[in-house]
């Protein structure tokens, strides 16, 4: 159900809409819909159950950082115990969680902070996806501002490629299918945690020596 935060709507909306799918597409197999942190925490947990009864079968949720100094200056809305608390109303519910991150948020200034805290969160939300992208720069928003007058300092390729191998040392997320391949990652990672922890770290490392090709910035722009 897109675009955006579907799971704003009101419950009846939500409803209507789930029994609509049923009735008109019986062959469906899932339904999923982005949910915001402060979205999944405004539903009651018998509402979220509803839902779940009606077709939900995964809620899609960005975290972005674990970090409350990075969700502040980044202005998420909430902060990393809240949204630990919307994560666990969703498995809660026994609806299937998708946990988005974002490499680089912290800058240059706070990216160990970046990194240690969003795998220690990640830990304690227990997704059943992860989903780690790179930032990327829109020219007419704030942070492009902040980076050209030197308050927000971004980290090169290979920066972003440590940061990740930091965050992933922290991550203990049994279970969970891990991808690291949107089309702004400068390397692409792909593995199930916690087996393949040490597999994508050794990934990371050989590229951080130089042995595997980073994808250019053009290609990132796609």
């Amino acid at each position: 159900m897109a675009d955006g935060d579907a799971l704003i709507c009101k419950m009846t909306d939500l409803e209507a809409i789930l029994h609509f799918i049923k009735d008109q597409f019986p062959e469906c197999k899932q339904v999923t819909l982005y949910g915001s942190p402060r979205s999944i925490l405004m539903k009651k947990q018998e509402e979220l159950d509803k839902l779940r009864e009606l077709g939900i079968s995964m809620i899609y949720m960005g975290l972005e950082s674990g970090n409350d100094e990075v969700l502040t200056y980044m202005k998420k809305g909430v902060t990393s115990q809240e949204m630990i608390e919307a994560a666990q109303k969703v498995k809660q519910a026994k609806i299937r969680l998708s946990v988005t991150a974002i490499s680089g948020l912290g800058g240059r200034r706070l990216w160990q902070e970046h990194a240690k805290d969003t795998g220690l969160v990640l830990s304690q939300m227990k997704p059943d996806y992860i989903g780690l992208l790179t930032l990327m720069i829109e020219e007419d928003l704030p942070l492009a501002d902040k980076i050209r007058s030197g308050e927000f300092e971004l980290l090169n390729p290979y920066d972003i490629l440590i940061e990740t191998k930091e965050m992933l040392k922290y991550m203990d997320c049994p279970d969970c299918i891990f991808r690291s391949n949107h089309a702004s990652n400068y390397v692409n990672l792909r593995g199930t945690l916690n087996q393949d922890k040490e597999v994508m770290i050794n990934l990371l490392d050989e590229a951080i020596k130089g042995n595997v090709h980073l994808k250019s910035e053009w290609m990132r722009g796609f």
